[in-house]
């Protein structure tokens, strides 16, 4: 009888052995984003002789089965496992979770990712470990310039946001941009929501936007209320505060003339409106069919002053060109003057600018 009882004594000891051989570990990269495809990023930590095993993962929210899957005849030898790159045997979503299926991020919240580890070959279960995944909620992007409340010098100026905070670096956002002008005694969310837009653009991939050419500029002495809208592929979508600015030029002088220095897109047709510009104009001409550019720079009479001047064309990229009209003597100072561009099948551009000398 005593022989027995040590014997079972001792089963179990080897078999409470058994169960402590193998230890999952797993680490959550991001407290921003979880993808499903990142339950693979788990390590199996192997303290006995090399087995092939396999792994049963469940992702839990309270008693709610959100996912599961199976990854079978993995090998597991002695020491630490990884298994970056595998796809599971079968897997399960619960489809009531919105966006989980399509993209495979879950939503924010609280959650409990557990692995079960089961002897392949004696079909035995010996390890079983979970882990609390956090989601934290990405913070909405933040305006940066103008400052809110601010006044600025300007009629074209550069907007500048961030992205939303807690953003992996390799995540892609796209921005929708609205800008408003104030009426008297308005509130600025009130301009937001109400007011024909002044600029409003979409799928901006950038934070920060020069202000468009073909745009109507801000007025001198109005104000004006804008915000932004981030979004991703992952069904992530938040929004900015409204802010607002003012714009009052200190003068009218040349000395305090707005040049624009960006690549310009020529216009399908004159509309009055024109940009400053000193020395020269750099143009971007994607939108037209050009093999090579074909150019004209008119007078306020439609007298022709240049002509295809090759010697003052410098091409700088695919499509992209420099007007050096600094290198000519043929344009006056503070001077209105048309660039025509045309392309095949007729196709015409116009750019209306004052040129300034150095």
């Amino acid at each position: 009888m005593t022989k027995l009882l040590l014997s079972i004594i001792a089963s179990l000891s080897i078999y409470s052995i058994s169960l402590a051989q193998v230890i999952v570990n797993y680490n959550q990269k991001n407290p921003y984003e979880f993808k499903l495809s990142t339950v693979s990023e788990f390590n199996l930590i192997n303290a006995g002789s090399n087995m092939k095993v396999n792994v049963k993962v469940e992702l839990l929210q309270g008693q709610k089965q959100i996912y599961s899957c199976n990854y079978l005849n993995l090998t597991c030898n002695n020491g630490n496992n990884s298994y970056p790159s595998i796809q599971p045997s079968s897997e399960s979503i619960n489809s009531s979770v919105p966006g989980l299926a399509a993209n495979g991020f879950l939503p924010s919240g609280q959650y409990e990712l557990c692995f079960t580890v089961t002897d392949e070959t004696k079909q035995e279960e010996f390890a079983q470990n979970c882990f609390d995944i956090s989601i934290k909620s990405l913070s909405p992007p933040f305006l940066i310039y103008p400052n809110d409340v601010s006044t600025i010098n300007n009629l074209t100026p550069t907007l500048i946001w961030s992205p939303p905070l807690g953003s992996n670096t390799n995540e892609r956002y796209k921005y929708d941009l609205k800008l408003v002008e104030i009426q008297n005694n308005q509130q600025p969310i009130d301009a937001i929501n109400q007011n024909y837009a002044t600029l409003k653009l979409q799928d901006l991939n950038s934070t920060q936007l020069l202000y468009p050419f073909n745009a109507a500029k801000l007025v001198n002495g109005k104000n004006y209320s804008w915000q932004v809208i981030a979004k991703n592929n992952n069904g992530y979508k938040a929004e900015t505060e409204v802010w607002t600015f003012s714009v009052k030029l200190d003068s009218l002088s040349d000395a305090k003339l707005v040049f624009f220095e960006n690549f310009v897109i020529p216009k399908n047709e004159l509309d009055g409106s024109f940009i400053n510009i000193k020395n020269e104009i750099r143009l971007d001409l994607s939108s037209f069919d050009v093999s090579m550019i074909n150019y004209q720079v008119l007078d306020n009479n439609k007298n022709i002053i240049i002509d295809n001047e090759e010697n003052i064309v410098k091409q700088i990229g695919n499509n992209k060109y420099i007007l050096e009209l600094n290198s000519t003597e043929k344009l006056k100072d503070k001077t209105l003057y048309v660039f025509r561009i045309s392309g095949r099948k007729g196709i015409q551009g116009y750019i209306m600018f004052k040129y300034y000398k150095k």
